[in-house]
């Protein structure tokens, strides 16, 4: 299943607090969760706040104002309060950071073994072709010359 690299960190933003009042609590159509689990707010608030950590990713740190937007977008969908919600941003920002790490990290290392493969297949042509080129010449010298071809010490007729 294709993810964007964002959704994980999004859904722990959006995941509900756990207690027993919401658990027991029954949903109306607009906040029963789909197939995927997420309800329609979160579905219309995804899109801005992947774009404030696609964003933050790139630019190394997540801005004080969009922290505090964050953090007040979490408290009002999980019923935290804005210190735990400000929490949770920290922990989600800081596991967005740790996987784009891991994923450059794996790059890098595919890259590396992608160029050290390249030039170990460039050898071996390198080397086959030096190989069928003395191959032909013996071959050429043997049948101009019309010598014998022996091979362990027997003549062969080939």
């Amino acid at each position: 299943m294709a993810t964007d690299p964002s959704d994980y960190a999004i859904d722990l933003l959006m995941r509900p607090a756990l207690t027993t009042a919401s658990a027991t609590a029954p949903t109306d159509a607009a906040t029963r969760p789909d197939v995927a689990g997420r309800t329609d707010s979160e579905r219309d608030l995804r899109a801005p706040l992947a774009r404030i950590f696609v964003s933050s990713l790139q630019n190394g740190s997540l801005a004080a104002g969009d922290r505090t937007y964050l953090a007040q977008v979490v408290a009002r969908q999980t019923g935290m309060s804005q210190a735990d919600a400000e929490a949770r941003v920290d922990q989600a920002y800081a596991e967005a950071k740790n996987a784009e790490a891991k994923a450059r990290a794996a790059a890098d290392k595919a890259r590396k073994l992608g160029m050290i493969a390249a030039f170990l297949a460039a050898a071996t042509l390198a080397i086959g072709c030096a190989a069928a080129c003395a191959g032909a010449s013996t071959g050429g010298r043997a049948r101009d010359e019309q010598i014998p071809t022996r091979w362990l010490g027997s003549t062969r007729f080939w």
